[in-house]
């Protein structure tokens, strides 16, 4: 009857007949799928790029898209004349993939051209009925006398809302996007793999990775800007986090921005390409691969050229277990702002923690943009000033050994700038807001509350900073001093469900520092059922992040410790946490 059919030998009712039929399922899928398909091909392929050519009579016959042909004018003229209203809904669809970075986070409307073409092209998709884009994404999208941003990172949330993009008008690269995304059922991940070796792949095109992709427990940011060569530096790029950064090797499922791996270049027999900046567009992100990870993690060799790959780790699926530093993250601060974490990673959902140290004269300038920050001074005197409001503390503490602290508290889409009349420390907290808080404010040693805890070998003392009755959306803020040798958060306590007045669920932050610098204490995070137990040796300048979790702390004898604890929540404020009843008897 030349009807097509396929096997599947397995014993009926087990796991493996059903994948088996599942995976033919999905073959039988694809194939219907194509013989649907409409492709929009905006603006043609890019200059060079013949590999990238189609015979459009030859994949209607042979497969069955149809392709159909958008101008470039036609994309840019419906970005043009997108209403305020539909420029919000597609700039909030962008940052609910991706917030902005606090301090590199897109300017000068870079944000809004890049949302008023990710909705120009979901526009397109209503107009000429395509259900799938490839698109010339340069040179004319990248130059200002045509629209003037790189658009790799709209590409990206484009495919990571369903709307399946690929770059440089490759229509071949359009259909395996979606071939790969019947087949597995999950988004796909079009790019170039120039080199393999082991664990690690060099790729092209990783700007346009979809957000999706990104590893668990972590979350990418938008951040200015990419690097273009030929059309300098402009866009919008989502920077994938590089998982325990404080790392210098990479782990399962992070990468870091690298230089091109091209055997060619690494020989000397061609020259690199030219280009003045680093390039972003190589995004930290996470492949699965569906395999276990075998052999040693072995980094590619490194070039002195920078260019726009990206080094990827591919890791399987299921392998979420991480090592012993999970929560655990060291810092030795140098000049300017360090970060220690941003909000999406370590599960932290509304916190950002970082260090700025400066030397006596300089100065560090920064924008909250859409979060509120409170910069909690560790020691030293400084000036902070912006628009119509300026604060100097010349009387600050030089140590939280010595005194009370001050804190800077700055509500969202203010630009700050902070010059060091000493030399200065200062703990940066920042949380993503979505109202209007206090203006900029200065609170003072005599603005905290002073209250003491626990009992016997548990005692200690806390500096209320930041409380309920500060209008902040998510902070509560204070510090704690243990002495010698004794415990605190103890009992154990946790608060990581919405249950008033019995519990209320905020994350919180631990910044560690010690009394002589050599000190040492132990920080025990844990659940009951045993989904979270970690147990760390805590030094100075050390932070632990606490998304859920009982979390008691002690002090090695001898020395002094103290730490600053962030705590942030979207649903109440306020010290009200649960015990662990197989410890509440402690009094």
């Amino acid at each position: 009857l030349h009807i097509p059919y396929f096997h599947v030998h397995a014993e009926p009712g087990t796991d493996d007949a059903a994948e088996q039929l599942l995976r033919c399922i999905r073959c039988a899928q694809a194939m219907k799928a194509l013989h649907r398909m409409r492709i929009g091909l905006i603006g043609g392929r890019v200059p060079g790029f013949y590999t990238s050519c189609c015979s459009e009579m030859l994949l209607r016959r042979k497969l069955g898209p149809e392709v159909k042909i958008i101008t470039e004018h036609e994309l840019f003229t419906a970005a043009e004349k997108l209403t305020d209203a539909e420029v919000a809904d597609a700039t909030k669809t962008i940052r609910s993939d991706a917030p902005c970075h606090t301090t590199d986070g897109p300017r000068d409307g870079q944000l809004e051209k890049s949302a008023r073409l990710f909705g120009a092209v979901r526009k397109m998709k209503d107009k000429f009925l395509v259900d799938t884009f490839a698109m010339r994404c340069w040179p004319e999208v990248i130059l200002n006398e045509f629209y003037g941003i790189a658009v790799c990172s709209t590409l990206g949330h484009l495919t990571n809302h369903g709307f399946l993009t690929a770059c440089e008008g490759d229509v071949y690269g359009a259909v395996m996007m979606r071939i790969a995304q019947i087949l597995s059922g999950d988004l796909p991940f079009f790019c170039d793999m120039i080199v393999m070796e082991g664990e690690y792949g060099v790729a092209w095109h990783c700007g346009a990775a979809p957000c999706k992709l990104c590893k668990p427990g972590f979350k990418p940011e938008l951040h200015c800007s990419a690097t273009v060569e030929g059309g300098g530096v402009k866009g919008v790029t989502d920077e994938f986090p590089h998982a325990h950064r404080h790392r210098h090797r990479p782990r399962h499922g992070s990468v870091r921005p690298r230089q091109p791996a091209q055997d060619q270049i690494r020989r000397g027999l061609r020259r690199p390409p030219r280009r003045s900046h680093q390039q972003r567009l190589g995004a930290p992100l996470r492949v699965d691969v569906r395999r276990p990870i075998q052999g040693p993690l072995r980094p590619l060799p490194q070039s002195r050229h920078p260019s726009n790959h990206c080094q990827i780790t591919f890791y399987h699926q299921g392998e979420t277990k991480m090592s012993s530093d999970k929560l655990l993250i060291h810092l030795s601060p140098k000049q300017g702002y360090n970060k220690v974490f941003d909000v999406g990673e370590y599960d932290m959902r509304l916190t950002q923690f970082g260090v700025i140290k400066l030397a006596a004269g300089t100065t560090y300038s920064g924008n909250t943009a859409e979060t509120e920050v409170a910069l909690v001074l560790i020691g030293g005197n400084f000036k902070a000033a912006g628009d119509g409001w300026s604060f100097e503390v010349a009387n600050g503490r030089k140590s939280p050994f010595t005194g009370k602290p001050h804190c800077l508290y700055l509500p969202r889409r203010t630009a700050y700038t902070i010059t060091a009349l000493s030399d200065v420390e200062l703990a940066y907290n920042g949380s993503p807001v979505t109202r209007d808080t206090a203006k900029p404010t200065l609170i003072r040693p005599e603005d905290t509350r002073h209250i003491e805890l626990g009992a016997r070998n548990f005692t200690r003392t806390s500096e209320i900073i930041l409380d309920e009755k500060f209008d902040s959306e998510h902070f509560y803020i204070g510090e704690g001093m243990i002495p010698s040798g004794n415990w605190s958060g103890y009992p154990p306590h946790r608060h990581d469900v919405n249950n008033p007045p019995a519990e209320l669920n905020m994350e919180e932050t631990y910044f560690y520092l010690f009394d002589p610098a050599q000190g040492f204490g132990i920080q025990k995070v844990y659940q009951p059922d045993g989904s979270i137990d970690e147990t760390y040796t805590v030094k100075n300048y050390d932070t632990v992040a606490i998304a859920e979790g009982y979390h008691p702390l002690c002090g090695a004898p001898g020395y002094q410790m103290y730490y600053l604890w962030t705590m942030a929540g979207d649903e109440g404020r306020g010290l009200i946490s649960s015990k662990d009843p197989a410890h509440a008897w402690v009094k």
